[in-house]
């Protein structure tokens, strides 16, 4: 198996992860976002909180939740 070594210098997009050893470090569970928050007590739907998250607009950014291809082929975006 060849290994493809890249420097970042190669990157077209900058990875959300650029230094793990750094993030394994630093990690605090009590900083992270809280996705089930309001989901009642112990309950979580994590499929729900990470469609809510896109479609709410991280970093500002509002994004298509879901888009339904037709049996014609016709496209309807289901949220905006």
């Amino acid at each position: 198996m060849t290994v493809i070594h890249k420097s970042p210098e190669d990157w077209r997009v900058t990875p959300n992860l650029v230094d793990y050893e750094n993030t394994c470090t630093t990690f605090r569970w009590d900083a992270a976002p809280d996705v089930c928050a309001g989901m009642g007590d112990g309950l979580c739907n994590i499929a729900y909180a990470a469609v809510d998250r896109h479609a709410g607009g991280v970093g500002g950014r509002t994004h298509r939740a879901a888009l339904r291809v037709g049996v014609r082929t016709d496209r309807r975006d289901q949220c905006p």
